[in-house]
């Protein structure tokens, strides 16, 4: 489960109050991260929970295979006991870890805890040149989270789009523009689609994306939304949702998302809500980025091309409250070690 990616005031702080920018031909420092993803799932309805029916609880984030990132280690337990678990590609591309049930049945009022850790090398010097491998013909479509046919969302691309032609540097740098002037970060459990942010004229950082995202595919730029984790050590995010049946804790970091767009022949990362504002140009969202902001730790944890996940974490936490279970789900991060020798194995 997705929680809000709440951490542009924070890192707002951050940049301010000291510089963290590096050009790329600087090198940074390689460091060891240790991320730990907790769920405790209480059954609180008077039969017992089959696991199998809510599958959702045995997926977790997966560090993504890329060249400045590698997992060191891996470990998982269901109740403390060692358990196994398969690394499952979705339709997009993306890995995801399904850790393999010990028990299917939960009972009236007990308790389940999964615990996913992963031991993480970020040498994030090779960071900012980096490119996914995605086929840009795979990041076109209209799709039911990207549906730029929708009314509000052409509405809004016939506007922005117009007099600008053909050059998408013009067109994207109007969108990120309108979206500082006219969208009020705000976060929320489940994420917005496109149409709702601009219903609502408020979004976080994959809200804002997924606008992003569908107006550059309606104007033909292939585009789609990437995920991560930003390490802070100190900052904490806690919140609920679902009437308080999905209860989140984030330590020392947190979720953000982003965009890439396919613009001159590369995947360029663009930030449409945290980025250090130096010249207050539209470009600061790409060139100031925390992408780019390599002192920043972060892990890339997937990707969606197609993928309505908004959809299907609306449809989970709905499933909680029905059926009278309580997820509380904690991820922690914390630097354990620095230097750039491998050790362990994924």
């Amino acid at each position: 489960m997705a929680v809000a990616c709440s951490v542009l005031i924070i890192l707002l702080v951050l940049t301010a109050a000291r510089p963290v920018l590096e050009d790329t031909g600087k090198t940074a420092a390689c460091i060891k991260v240790l991320l730990v993803e907790e769920t405790m799932v209480k059954n609180t309805s008077n039969k017992a929970l089959n696991i199998s029916s809510m599958p959702e609880l045995l997926y977790f984030d997966y560090p993504q295979k890329a060249g400045w990132q590698h997992i060191l280690k891996i470990e998982v337990y269901w109740n403390s006991t060692p358990a196994n678990y398969s690394l499952e590609r979705s339709s997009d591309g993306d890995y995801s870890l399904r850790v393999r049930p010990l028990q299917l049945y939960v009972k009236p009022g007990g308790i389940l805890n999964i615990t996913v850790g992963y031991i993480i090398l970020l040498n994030s010097s090779g960071r900012i040149g980096w490119q996914p491998p995605i086929n840009p013909t795979n990041a076109l479509n209209v799709t039911g989270l990207w549906n730029y046919s929708n009314p509000l969302v052409w509405e809004a691309y016939r506007a922005l789009s117009s007099g600008t032609g053909t050059n998408k540097t013009v067109y994207l740098y109007r969108i990120l523009s309108w979206l500082d002037k006219n969208v009020a970060y705000r976060s929320r459990v489940p994420a917005r689609h496109p149409w709702e942010v601009l219903e609502e004229r408020m979004g976080d950082c994959d809200d804002r994306s997924n606008l992003l995202v569908s107006l550059l595919r309606a104007d033909g730029i292939p585009a789609y939304t990437e995920f991560g984790f930003l390490v802070i050590p100190g900052y904490v995010l806690e919140g609920s949702a679902a009437g308080g049946h999905f209860v989140y804790r984030v330590v020392n970091g947190g979720p953000h998302a982003w965009v890439r767009a396919y613009i001159n022949g590369r995947w360029i990362p663009i930030d449409s809500t945290f980025y250090f504002n130096s010249t207050g140009l539209p470009s600061d969202h790409i060139v100031y980025s925390a992408y780019r902001i390599v002192k920043i730790p972060l892990i890339i944890t997937g990707w969606t091309l197609r993928t309505d996940y908004v959809e299907s974490d609306a449809s989970t936490l709905n499933s909680m409250e029905n059926s009278g279970i309580l997820v509380n789900d904690t991820v922690e991060a914390h630097i354990v070690g620095t230097g750039c020798r491998e050790s362990g194995s994924s």
